[in-house]
């Protein structure tokens, strides 16, 4: 069960009607942390119940701070990020059982924005390519 289906089972039992700018989500709970983190709405909630502490619980409510959030998203729709990241190229099939060095991580130029992730030869150059974001793997984390 995710945290989406479990907060709309929870706001069903108790009769609760959502309207249109009402953000409800579930949180975890740690009284002795005295942190209140909200789950992602595809997180798997099983998991976490069997992991909480004594001091742990979850909680279903309204997230207030969700509009202020997407009304501050909407203002930086055409914002670019830009900098340094470390990128290391897929090597071909045909280096795969050759022996040959695999290629590293190196330091390139970046710039982000809504629509595309362009690369940079050097900073301040144009952009060598650009492609459509579409989900990426974060190498520096592990697990799911």
């Amino acid at each position: 069960m995710t945290a989406e289906e479990l907060t709309l089972e929870i706001l069903d039992c108790r009769n609760v009607s959502i309207r249109e700018k009402d953000y409800w989500t579930c949180f975890e709970v740690n009284e002795r942390k005295e942190t209140e983190l909200p789950l992602h709405f595809s997180e798997k909630v099983l998991p976490i119940l069997h992991g909480l502490g004594i001091d742990s619980y979850l909680v279903v409510k309204k997230y207030q701070s969700m509009e202020a959030m997407l009304l501050y998203l909407a203002s930086h729709v055409g914002e670019t990020k830009h900098g340094m990241m470390k990128f290391r190229e897929d090597r071909s099939l045909l280096d795969l059982g050759l022996g040959l060095p695999s290629g590293g991580f190196q330091d390139r130029y970046f710039s982000l924005n809504s629509s595309c992730l362009r690369l940079h030869r050097r900073s301040g150059a144009r952009g060598r390519g650009a492609g459509p974001l579409r989900p990426v793997t974060d190498l520096r984390r592990s697990g799911p």
